[in-house]
């Protein structure tokens, strides 16, 4: 609405409508965004960094974790599905010594049972959803060097924070989730948090830092769908 005020004090008022065009097409309508981002942690010891997390569904490179383990990607379209996935490859041998096998083998053999889920997978060198001597005996090649990487396993495994195990002494009873996915994104989100393990490692000396592996990451955006 716009007043004019002539000389002799008289008023008038006309209304007027105002249409902002997009004519390159540099503002799709409705495109809003928002920010995406999480951390990764090695539970029972710390913050994981150097680790790469790729954002599926989008063009962006994927995001390295920092020395607080934080990661973040930049503002993404609102109504998309993306997918994320951390990975760090390329250290198998980091923190896997003759320490970690005797704590296998206790386990075995009854002595000294393993007090969570996490060490359970760290345990199952072989991928094979159980613990057994078979794992004893590829940590074995891997401390020995036979093996410069596991054969059927990968270097670190993300489980998403939320994920509770039904059964802590079986963690392969139902299958957990390595991803976490958004379909659709409406909203930022800032607590997209896994859980790291590091295969092998049951004593947690593993470096968490950036320099100890060639690391990659890829982040999809997965499906749990958003709260």
């Amino acid at each position: 609405m716009s007043w004019v005020i002539d000389e002799n004090g008289l008023t008038d008022f006309c209304i007027t409508t105002i249409d902002v065009q997009d004519n390159t097409g540099v503002c799709p309508p409705g495109q809003v965004g928002g920010a995406i981002s999480g951390s990764l942690t090695v539970p029972g010891s710390g913050k994981l960094s150097g680790a790469m997390v790729h954002l599926d569904g989008s063009n962006l490179p994927g995001a390295q974790s920092g020395a607080n383990g934080y990661f973040v990607f930049p503002s993404m379209p609102f109504g998309g599905t993306y997918t994320v996935r951390p990975e760090r490859e390329g250290d198998d041998k980091n923190g896997v010594t003759t320490l970690d096998l005797v704590k296998l083998q206790k386990h075995l053999l009854g002595i000294q049972l393993f007090s969570n889920p996490y060490q359970y997978i760290a345990a199952d060198a072989n991928n094979s959803e159980s613990i057994t001597a078979i794992d004893i005996i590829q940590l074995r090649k891997l401390i020995l060097g036979h093996y410069s990487e596991l054969p059927s396993n990968q270097s670190w495994r993300f489980i998403d924070n939320a994920h509770v195990f039904p059964d802590p002494a079986n963690p392969w009873n139902t299958s957990f989730p390595e991803t976490y996915m958004i379909d659709p994104f409406t909203t930022s989100m800032s607590d997209i948090d896994f859980n790291a393990i590091k295969i092998g490692d049951l004593n947690l000396s593993a470096n968490r830092s950036a320099g100890s592996a060639i690391a990659r990451c890829r982040a999809t955006v997965a499906h749990r769908t958003a709260p």
